[in-house]
């Protein structure tokens, strides 16, 4: 079965999610989300897409379980909607995923710190100084900038 363009990513939930019913009376949830491009602007702001994932069926009282912030991993058909702004009358393009797999990751902010194989309950470690890489003997320093 064909799918359309097909997208996976990995990125945070800019707001709660939320279920909703349609007008036949079937659930659906949306999760709002930023997926970080990994640089930054001239302002020196990280560089984000945002997208709209779409939930249905069975996945759709996933979107109750995500608060803001949260971590999230979906794969799904990759959408868009031209719509133009009420105010300034500018076009917009909305980018969806109508998701076929979601899930609330443990990748990134929420991940738990890990020492010597056991987890570390956050309030132990907050506000601690990070430790000290070790320093390996004849290659602490090597003066100059990386010469190419």
């Amino acid at each position: 079965m064909a799918r359309g363009i097909e997208a996976a990513c990995w990125g945070s939930a800019t707001k709660d999610g939320e279920v909703r019913q349609s007008k036949a009376g079937n659930d659906f949830g949306i999760v709002n989300i930023a997926v970080s491009e990994g640089k930054t602007d001239e302002a020196g702001k990280e560089v984000s897409t945002y997208l709209k994932i779409l939930l249905f069926s069975g996945l759709a009282h996933e979107a109750a379980n995500i608060k803001k912030g949260d971590r999230v991993y979906c794969e799904g058909s990759l959408g868009a909607e031209l719509w133009t702004g009420a105010i300034d009358g500018k076009p917009r393009l909305d980018l969806s995923i109508r998701a076929f797999k979601f899930e609330r990751t443990q990748i990134g902010k929420q991940r738990p710190r890990r020492e010597n194989g056991h987890e570390i309950p956050a309030s132990s470690f907050a506000g601690a100084e990070p430790r000290e890489k070790p320093r390996i003997q004849g290659r602490d320093d090597f003066g100059d900038a990386i010469p190419f």
